[in-house]
């Protein structure tokens, strides 16, 4: 599967946070998943929550500035990329439904 579907596999992965990052790093590491997939896979993957996760907690923790809190599209990009990060996922998670179930079709 991985072998298979390659940077989308590892979309689902990144994006869902069910195996630690060191975990899947070895497992990519052993499989036949090229480096471009790697590559491209983990930066739609991670990118998302992360530049979520920097703007929201630069956010929370100057929430005293007064400035800061003036200007929410700050505040509203992290939001903004949190929701991306969760829609990826569901349209990675459908994706491999959709294929699973095309080829259980198939099969009768």
């Amino acid at each position: 599967s991985i072998e298979k579907y390659k940077w989308r596999t590892i979309i689902l992965s990144r994006v869902l946070f069910v195996i630690p990052y060191n975990i899947q790093n070895i497992v990519y590491g052993l499989t036949k998943v090229d480096i471009f997939s790697y590559i491209v896979g983990t930066a739609i993957g991670i990118i998302p929550i992360t530049i979520a996760n920097v703007i929201l907690g630069y956010a929370i923790s100057n929430a005293r500035n007064s400035d800061l809190l003036k200007n929410n599209y700050f505040v509203v990009f992290g939001i903004v990329c949190s929701v991306l990060s969760i829609v990826i996922g569901i349209f990675a998670i459908k994706y491999v439904y959709d294929k699973k179930k095309s080829k259980v079709e198939e099969k009768q």
